[in-house]
């Protein structure tokens, strides 16, 4: 992969992941963050960052040549199966590499899935970020400052 990564734009009705393969998507590109990623609120902007990992990854994988069974280097699997059912149903001029009997069997080789989650991390920051948080009302934060016989 060269050193300029541009992530591909979708409209709203060109998004194919819902919330679950989107999770398991950005789980695959960003595994240390697998319990924020879990936590945040699914929209058509996080699907499309989702989405766009998912072409970059496949379409670099086939630039370079070969592709790493994405089975070998994943416990469960689940990942996998939203990376081929993602190539059988995507639009096949989204990509410039892969061609339409790849995408069937769809893999991210390692090394182009470590390029885009060093280059787009700031990116999943920016998405956690802007995420509503769970505060603590400031009446439960205040009673909490008061001792057991009711002062200060």
């Amino acid at each position: 992969m060269g050193t300029d990564i541009y992530l591909r734009t979708f409209s709203a009705d060109e998004l194919i992941l819902d919330t679950e393969e989107t999770r398991q998507a950005l789980k695959f590109f960003f595994p240390t963050d697998a319990p924020s990623i879990d936590d945040m609120p699914v929209n058509d902007n996080l699907r499309a960052f989702a989405q766009a990992l998912l072409v970059a990854g496949i379409d670099a994988s086939y630039a370079m040549g070969y592709v790493e069974a994405l089975f070998k280097s994943l416990r469960g699997g689940s990942p996998a199966k939203v990376v081929k059912a993602f190539g059988k149903k995507a639009a096949r001029h989204w990509f410039k590499h892969a061609n339409a009997s790849n995408l069937m069997d769809a893999e991210i080789y390692t090394s182009v899935r470590n390029a885009l989650s060093l280059r787009f991390r700031s990116d999943l920051r920016s998405f956690l970020a802007a995420a509503p948080r769970h505060e603590i009302p400031p009446t439960l934060a205040w009673r909490s400052c008061i001792d057991a016989k009711g002062s200060a």
